[in-house]
């Protein structure tokens, strides 16, 4: 009787046959989730590390070990190493038996997009490229194909077995229905950054993907879904709460960035995103997901926190304070806003508010609201206000005839997220001040973000009939962005658009004015006492003789 070899176990594979080296993290990781080894037979520091990573769970059964979650923070090796690696183990060591004669298995990544899945893709393929034992198992042309009917582009390469089974490792795009799955006998399955999946039309598809996946999956297969964590929303959120600790349907595995890699490069990110955006750094380093409600940017909570029902509505003119204005502009279908905060202590109080609405099929008269807005303005001592470059133009001009000025809000989305931002922290802080409007309070609740595929954060200011678009909260951020920002100035003399700045600029205009009519008339006199003295024209190139 011929006894049968013994599979290479994953840790073996990745470090005798890739020649990667593992952290303990990584390790640990790589032996409960897929060397079927429970973290009650691990000791030491293997031990320790297990605790922090899965909890306190002691044995995790087959079937939940069908169902891999990590949710990792960056730089942890969740897409170099632990899925990528997985997958090529997998796709050389998965018993093919079952296959049909000239049937290929199939290695999937799918990513919330192809340029995404393609750097994955490219681990998976770097790492068999540089073994020499799987190096000649490669196929000689790489797989690239698209789906006519379906529009679905794949690319990939082919790895022919010893055994001659051939399995096809390929990447897609996250697609409608799960559609890119279709009819495929799968071996593994690496759900890339899924926190962020969309299809076409910018619908979150996760949940169908994982439900098209699972009917195709090979006895023995795995279903490795890793992601950097977004919203307590979608998939990788329902994994995370339902399985955590309490394990039935999937292995979850939480893996912090400096648990995971503790190098010194990747300890000065964390810190330094700790300095700047200690939000983001929870959610991209410490694997935390962001809190709210369903979409919801601003915590409920928060909000209601910042009411301060005992204070007037509109706050007097404080020339003892930063006060900065922020303005929404809005003449046909939206309404226009205007609002104004005191920075005063440590905290930003919404000193002033307005909203025009236009009636049933009559717009707003801008005349009307740069009239009122500079009314506003000059009441609370400013000659400027803060606004987008929506209908920027006409109100530049009205202001600049009226003494003041106007400045831009940062552009695109990095900068709308970042002014967000910055107000949902303080909100958090409890270092807003604002009065009991229900309009602002509503639109503030009402504010929705979702990820994209990029990776990044959608703001979206829902357009509600009766009640604009959320134009309170626009010239709110506005206004505390600009006042933050004021804030941590030392000398607002020194940062353009600041009150200060624009009297400073005067100071000075009329400083280079009155030198200039001073030299102007010294000038009229000396060349009055020269004609007087006989002497004629005066010119500075005359060599008199002295």
């Amino acid at each position: 009787m011929i006894a049968k070899k013994k599979t290479i176990n994953f840790v073996d594979f990745v470090e005798q046959i890739l020649g990667i080296k593992l952290t303990i993290g990584q390790r640990v990781i790589a032996k409960i989730c897929y060397d079927s080894v429970n973290p009650e037979d691990l000791e030491g520091q293997e031990a320790e590390y297990a605790t922090k990573i899965f909890g306190n769970v002691k044995r995790f059964t087959a079937h939940a070990r069908r169902i891999i979650t990590i949710v990792a923070g960056r730089g942890s090796g969740k897409s170099s190493v632990l899925s990528s690696s997985r997958l090529l183990h997998l796709a050389l060591t998965l018993p093919l038996d079952r296959l049909a004669a000239n049937e290929k298995g199939y290695g999937l990544i799918i990513c919330p997009d192809l340029k995404t899945a393609k750097q994955t893709l490219d681990f998976v393929k770097g790492q068999a490229e540089s073994s020499r034992f799987i190096k000649p198992l490669i196929g000689s042309k790489a797989t690239s194909s698209r789906n006519k009917q379906d529009g679905i582009r794949s690319d990939g390469f082919l790895l022919t077995r010893p055994d001659g089974h051939v399995v096809s490792i390929e990447c897609l795009a996250a697609s409608k229905g799960g559609r890119s799955v279709r009819g495929r006998s799968l071996v593994g399955v690496v759900l890339d950054e899924c926190a962020f999946f969309e299809d076409d039309n910018h619908v979150v598809n996760d949940k169908e993907l994982f439900a098209a996946i699972q009917p195709r999956m090979m006895k023995g297969s795995q279903l490795i879904i890793a992601s950097t964590p977004w919203a307590d929303t979608g998939l990788l959120y329902e994994l995370y709460r339902q399985n955590f600790e309490n394990p039935k349907n999937a292995v979850v595995a939480v893996a912090p960035t400096l648990l995971m890699m503790p190098t010194d490069e990747m300890k000065e990110a964390v810190q330094a995103m700790m300095q700047t955006d200690p939000e983001k750094a929870q959610q991209e380093f410490f694997a935390k997901f962001m809190t709210g409600g369903e979409g919801s940017f601003f915590d409920s909570k928060s909000v209601e926190a910042c009411i301060d029902y005992s204070r007037p509505f509109n706050l007097s003119p404080d020339s003892k304070c930063i006060a900065c204005a922020g303005a929404d502009l809005a003449f046909k279908q939206d309404n226009a806003a205007i609002v104004v905060v005191h920075y005063k202590n440590d905290m930003f109080h919404v000193a002033y508010l307005e909203e025009f609405k236009p009636d049933a099929g009559e717009p707003l008269l801008p005349s009307k609201i740069f009239s009122s807005f500079s009314q506003t303005l000059a009441d609370y001592h400013l000659d400027y206000a803060i606004a987008d470059r929506f209908n920027e133009a006409p109100f530049r001009e009205h202001l600049e005839k009226n003494g003041m000025s106007l400045i831009n809000i940062p552009e695109g989305q990095d900068g709308k997220i970042e002014m967000y931002s910055r107000l949902k922290s303080l909100l958090r802080e409890g270092r807003v001040s604002m009065p009991d409007h229900p309009r602002m309070i509503k639109q503030l609740k009402s504010i929705t973000s979702r990820p994209t595929s990029a990776g990044k954060l959608l703001i979206e200011l829902p357009r509600n009939r009766g009640d604009g678009h959320s134009d309170l909260v626009s010239a709110l951020v506005a206004a505390i962005w600009q006042c933050y920002k004021l804030s941590l100035s030392r000398d607002d003399e020194l940062v353009p658009g600041t009150y200060r700045w624009h009297a400073a600029q005067a100071r000075r205009r009329m400083d280079r004015h009155e030198r200039a009519l001073v030299e102007e008339l010294d000038g009229e006199h000396e060349q009055q006492d020269w004609n007087r003295a006989g002497l004629g024209i005066r010119s500075d190139n005359y060599d008199f003789g002295f």
